[in-house]
């Protein structure tokens, strides 16, 4: 609401991604993370909410709720997180948090609030002190995706940080999906290794009883204006499984600074059906 207007920002950075479940509903992940160097209190903040003299605290509290809505935006059961965080400064590489929404099978919408707090007690007793800041995101008109077993269906691209190279065949090869870290800002550096992982759903048998489907990826240099493509590769792949999980490593040295969009593409060899998904970032030296 407006009142929202009148309260002091807290800066947040989220991406979703959208992922079919077994049962035919979607499984909505909220990828977030406080920018780093926001949370310090300012000089007005500290003179309202702690004695004269006192340091800045070390950690804050900080609560998050994910309100579910329907197409008509009747409210749902509402999803909450309490997150204990230390403020990092600026360039910092900062935690991720996730939350998941399940069962979606018609549109929706998701509403987000940050609250941020001083953080009163210790471990298992930690309670909310001072407000300081309120962070609020929305997500509107999101569609569940095609449970459908005879229409080629797609995840959102899922964009993750590789640590180091060897990193790629451990991501590529796990079982465990907390075996990345999700990316959920929309600045990159050119010496940033960035992932993506998605997965593919209802790719058809061939004669051989097996899947055989293509994975192309391109990089647009500034889409809404030059949409020049600057990198592109495509991959042929193989499989017993009518549902395919993925990943892409992309190489962002040799471009140019700007925003960019990234495109991944599955082609179904046997049948020819195509469905792709993308996005968008900001590149900066």
């Amino acid at each position: 609401s407006r009142i929202t207007d009148a309260l002091e920002k807290l800066p947040v950075e989220s991406r979703i991604a959208r992922f079919l479940e077994e049962d035919g509903s979607t499984r909505t992940e909220v990828y977030w993370s406080h920018v780093p160097g926001s949370l310090t209190l300012s000089k007005k903040q500290h003179k309202r909410t702690l004695p004269s003299g006192a340091p800045p605290p070390d950690q804050y509290l900080i609560e998050m709720v994910v309100n579910l809505n329907s197409e008509d935006y009747r409210r749902r059961v509402p999803t909450t997180l309490r997150y204990l965080a230390s403020d990092l400064p600026r360039g910092a590489p900062a935690p991720v948090q996730m939350v998941e929404v399940t069962g979606s099978t018609t549109p929706y919408h998701l509403a987000m609030q940050w609250d941020e707090y001083l953080a009163e007690g210790t471990g298992d007793d930690v309670s909310r002190g001072a407000y300081l800041r309120t962070g609020v995101q929305r997500y509107d008109n999101l569609e569940p995706l095609n449970p459908d077993p005879f229409t080629l269906e797609m995840s959102d691209l899922k964009p993750v940080y590789i640590e180091e190279e060897g990193s790629v065949v451990r991501l590529q090869n796990a079982d465990d999906p907390s075996a990345s870290v999700p990316f959920p800002f929309t600045t990159l550096r050119p010496d940033m290794a960035l992932g993506l992982e998605f997965e593919v759903y209802h790719l058809a048998f061939g004669e051989d009883e097996r899947v055989h489907y293509t994975v192309e990826y391109e990089v647009v240099i500034d889409p809404e204006r030059r949409g020049e493509k600057r990198t592109s590769a495509h991959t042929a792949y193989s499989g017993a499984s009518t549902t395919a999980k993925e990943f892409i490593g992309v190489d962002l040295r040799e471009l140019d600074e700007g925003p960019l969009r990234v495109i991944v593409r599955v082609i179904d060899d046997v049948n020819g059906r195509t469905v792709e998904r993308s996005l968008d970032f900001n590149l900066e030296r």
